[in-house]
């Protein structure tokens, strides 16, 4: 006899409480990256020319996108 391929109810609750563990455990590395990167941005006093940089990049592409 053949084995259906069958999917059961707990198979897919399991498969989403994995994925689910995935995608948290990638949200808590880029907090991490995120806090890191603030941090040497504080440390290296960078702020307004790093802000000053961000505006300008993102104005240019606004302006290329219309």
């Amino acid at each position: 006899m053949k084995k259906s391929n069958t999917v059961s109810k707990h198979d897919i609750i399991r498969e989403i409480k994995d994925i689910n563990k995935t995608i948290n455990g990638t949200i808590y590395s880029l907090d991490l990256l995120m806090g890191t990167f603030r941090n040497y941005i504080e440390f290296r006093k960078d702020e307004k020319k790093f802000t000053k940089f961000l505006e300008k990049k993102f104005k240019d592409k606004e302006d290329a996108s219309k």
